[in-house]
């Protein structure tokens, strides 16, 4: 529920479209913290190099590094070990992807 609220504020907007290329209807969509481990894959690799949506049919919201939003494209961004991710996903992603090498799922 908490997604389709931020939804109807006013002037919020996804930054680029690829939300709307997810599989799940937005009804069933779900926000996730997820925080990349040292033993990911995806580590040295800029999100559209691990072609991130297609694997794991989630997108990136956003990335924090160190504390700080990073503010560049998210498909340039080089995922590091400690990255926090915000991801928007179906609502069986938790449970696929709970035991997943690649990050710890955090809320």
């Amino acid at each position: 529920e908490g997604l389709n609220v931020l939804r109807r504020i006013p002037g919020l907007s996804y930054v680029d479209d690829q939300a709307k290329k997810l599989v799940a209807n937005k009804v069933h969509r779900r926000l996730v913290e997820c925080v990349i481990s040292v033993n990911s894959d995806l580590r040295n690799k800029t999100v559209r190099e691990a072609c991130f949506r297609t694997r794991f049919d989630a997108v990136i919201v956003a990335v924090h590094r160190s504390g700080s939003r990073m503010l560049s494209s998210i498909g340039e961004i080089e995922l590091r070990a400690g990255d926090l991710l915000v991801l928007e996903t179906g609502p069986t992603f938790v449970q696929r992807f709970n035991n997943d090498r690649n990050f710890t799922l955090l809320a």
